[in-house]
């Protein structure tokens, strides 16, 4: 069992179980952390509507869905490079734009995934939960890619 630990790490040992033939269960209970945060912010669940949160960092890249009791979660791909180019304060704003907009075709693919799936209308809204120095930078990038979304900073 890890807990605390880097994604990377439970990466590299359960490569390492599936080796030897085992079928490993993984557990994030950062979802459940976020989806009680979540909870004390009444302004954000009132109605059925589904809300997501993105977290966006040099170590974890997910999307987390929350519709009633039912979160559904899904890792966002950021390599190794981006993961550096967005830890950079002093990043290249061309660069900075590309990792954005790969990104954001990620999220844009999940919530049409999870609306046709689910059968919703389309997401309204979005939260974005972060570490990284220049997220104010990405959001504008991210709000360029998703025009009809209202995308919020999630505190």
């Amino acid at each position: 069992m890890f807990v605390a630990s880097k994604l990377d790490d439970i990466d590299y040992y359960l490569n390492i179980v599936r080796q030897a033939g085992l079928k490993p269960v993984v557990v994030d209970v950062r979802c459940f952390a976020i989806r009680n945060a979540l909870e004390l912010r009444k302004d954000l669940t009132k109605g059925d509507t589904p809300i997501p949160i993105v977290e966006f960092g040099a170590y974890e890249n997910y999307i987390l869905i929350l519709h009633g009791d039912s979160p559904f979660i899904s890792n966002i791909y950021l390599s190794d490079k981006d993961k550096r180019l967005i830890s950079d304060p002093s990043v290249d704003p061309v660069l900075l734009e590309g990792v954005s907009k790969r990104f954001v075709m990620q999220i844009n693919q999940m919530l049409t995934s999870y609306q046709a799936k689910y059968k919703i209308q389309p997401i309204e809204s979005l939260l974005i939960s972060s570490s990284i120095s220049v997220i104010d930078k990405v959001l504008g990038h991210l709000q360029e890619g998703m025009p009809t979304i209202k995308i919020d900073i999630f505190i």
